[in-house]
């Protein structure tokens, strides 16, 4: 029971099982997986009340902290449009931010800095080479806190909605939560390696 367990989270994972190796045969190495290829596009942002810190883009803090934890994903090989050489991806992600919503400082909560956040963001997978979707999830967050206007890192900054800096304030924090919901919802198994 354990071994078919095994086998058929191998197989899940792409992996194959390991061929039994003769006593005193010499081992061979396992081929190197070869991993998917996702581009991952600016969600899109327009239309959206702008309450936000000047110089923030939403669309792109989201693409930006999704294409991070996607790269870290075993298997995975995110490109960024317009970083590095020219490369083919196998899939595309792209999306659109549905709400984004600062209910202000309602006093009678915590006091006058207090805010609530409400996010809600659409998010597609689509097969670069036929142009058919994949996959369609959504996310919808709602948070509270003292200070979601945070500026970001200089737009010429590398990994600019990654730092630390971002990622640990109230909007960095909520948009990882809102990127990792979204990756959760993934079924990696419907995307095919090349």
């Amino acid at each position: 029971m354990q071994r078919a367990f095994c086998l058929t989270l191998l197989l899940a994972f792409g992996a194959a099982p390991a061929a039994a190796q003769p006593t005193g045969a010499p081992a061979t190495a396992a081929p190197a997986a070869i991993a998917i290829a996702i581009e991952v596009d600016n969600f899109d942002a327009t239309g959206l009340p702008r309450w936000w810190s000047p110089g923030f883009d939403p669309g792109e803090a989201l693409a930006a902290i999704l294409a991070d934890r996607l790269g870290k994903r075993p298997g995975i090989h995110v490109i960024v449009p317009g970083q590095g050489a020219a490369e083919v991806a196998a899939y595309r992600i792209d999306g659109i931010i549905v709400h984004f919503d600062n209910a202000g400082s309602p006093g009678y909560l915590r006091g006058p800095h207090y805010e609530i956040v409400d996010f809600q963001a659409g998010m597609r997978i689509v097969d670069a080479g036929t142009g058919r979707e994949v996959l369609k999830v959504t996310d919808h967050k709602s948070s509270n806190g003292t200070s979601f206007k945070v500026d970001p890192p200089p737009s010429d900054a590398t990994g600019r909605y990654t730092d630390p800096k971002f990622t640990n304030s109230a909007m960095g924090q909520l948009l990882v939560s809102s990127a990792e919901s979204l990756i959760g919802k993934i079924d990696f198994s419907k995307l095919k390696r090349p």
